[in-house]
C-alpha cells in the first residue's frame, strides 16, 4: 500500500540502474526462501547467468517475491522463476504446478495490460497486487517501449504463469 501512496509523486524514489540478473534472482531466493521451505515447496529457477539489464532492483525484487507468494497459495509442490531475453525485453516469469487462474483472473490481468484495471467481487480478488505490479512495469521505459504484465496459464509447469516484461 505504501507503492499506491507514492508511486508516481514527484520524488518518489524511482532508481533504475544495471544489475546482474544472477544478483537479482539471489535476491529473490534469498526473500522467498523461508516461507518456500515452510509450506515444502520447491523453487526452480532458470535464467542467463551473464546477463545484466537495468532496472529499479527494490521494486522488481518486490513484484517477484510478491508473485512467488501468490503461487505457493495455488502450486502443488513447485515454482519456476524463468529469466530471458526475448528481443529489447527482459521477461520474467512465475510459474507453478497448480490447477491455473480463473477466468476472472485472467480477465483482470488481461483489463491492467491494457490499462483499464477492475476489481472483481465475485471471485474476491481485488486485482490490487496485480495493480501495482503492472504500475511498476509501467515505470520502466526505454524509448518508445515500456514495461508489463500478463497473466496465462499452461507455461513449463502447466499451472498459472505471471510474465513481467522490461524494456
Amino acid at each position: 500500500l505504501a507503492l499506491y501512496k507514492e508511486v508516481g509523486k514527484p520524488g518518489y524514489p524511482f532508481d533504475p540502474a544495471a544489475h546482474r540478473v544472477s544478483e537479482l534472482i539471489d535476491q529473490v531466493e534469498g526473500q522467498a526462501r523461508m516461507l518456500l521451505q515452510s509450506r515444502g515447496v520447491t523453487l526452480d529457477v532458470d535464467f542467463p547467468a551473464d546477463a545484466i539489464w537495468t532496472f529499479d532492483e527494490e521494486l522488481i525484487i518486490g513484484v517477484l517475491v510478491h508473485a512467488i507468494n501468490n503461487a505457493i497459495r495455488y502450486t502443488r509442490d513447485r515454482i519456476g522463476l524463468a529469466v530471458r531475453i526475448d528481443g529489447d525485453y527482459l521477461e520474467l516469469r512465475v510459474e507453478d504446478n497448480g490447477d491455473g487462474f480463473p477466468p476472472p483472473m485472467l480477465r483482470i490481468g488481461a483489463a491492467l495490460n491494457a490499462g483499464a484495471g477492475k476489481v472483481d467481487f465475485i471471485s474476491n480478488s481485488s486485482g490490487l497486487g496485480l495493480y501495482f505490479s503492472s504500475e511498476v512495469a509501467g515505470m520502466h521505459r526505454h524509448r518508445q517501449r515500456r514495461g508489463g504484465i500478463a497473466l496465462e496459464n499452461g507455461g513449463a509447469l502447466g499451472g498459472g504463469c505471471f510474465i513481467l516484461r522490461l524494456p
